[in-house]
Order: structure tokens, then C-alpha cells, then sequence
């Protein structure tokens, strides 16, 4: 029996997983990511807010599907760049009582 993989779906996942692995999330991480196979390509939104939800940092990269992971990366790399680690600290802190 043949494996089924529907390539679209394995696109996105790939992108979406290298962009939670990159930030470092985990389930006490206000993250959102979110991504759309569009043919060769693959577009990506992903957003980290604080805990209350005041704060947001969201960003959207376009790439080709055959790097997904790298367009999951990037970013995850501008989400960093514009604050989303303080936030996903200041989670991780208030939700578990400890920083690491």
C-alpha cells in the first residue's frame, strides 16, 4: 500500500513547524501560524501576542513551497527581530512560574 501524502498539506506543515520550532513556543505560548499552499508557492502569517492579548507582533512571508521551512524560519526570524520572545517569555513566566 502506497503512502498518501498530499503535497500542499506537507507544505504548510513544514512551514508552520519551522516557524514554532524556530521561536522556541510552547503550549504556553500565545503563537498563531498559519500557512497556504498557493501553487509553487507557500504564504505564511504568524502572530505572537502577550498573555491579556494587548500586545501583537504579526508578520506574513511569501516563498516557494519547495523551501517551506525556510519561509516558516524567516518568519519566525522577524517575529524575534520585532519582540516576540519577550512575549513568549513573559507567557512561559506566567503560566508555569518559571522562565525556561
Amino acid at each position: 500500500v502506497q503512502r498518501l501524502v498530499d503535497q500542499e498539506t506537507l507544505v504548510c506543515f513544514q512551514a508552520e513547524r519551522a516557524c514554532v520550532t524556530a521561536l522556541n513556543a510552547d503550549c504556553h505560548s500565545s503563537v498563531g501560524v498559519y500557512a497556504v499552499s498557493r501553487g509553487r508557492h507557500v504564504h505564511i502569517t504568524a502572530r505572537v501576542l502577550s498573555i491579556d492579548g494587548r500586545e501583537c507582533v504579526e508578520v506574513s512571508r511569501e516563498g516557494l513551497a519547495q523551501n517551506s521551512s525556510e519561509v516558516g524560519r524567516a518568519a519566525a526570524t522577524e517575529l524575534l527581530n520585532r519582540g516576540a520572545a519577550r512575549l513568549i517569555l513573559q507567557a512561559r513566566r506566567e503560566c508555569t512560574g518559571r522562565a525556561g
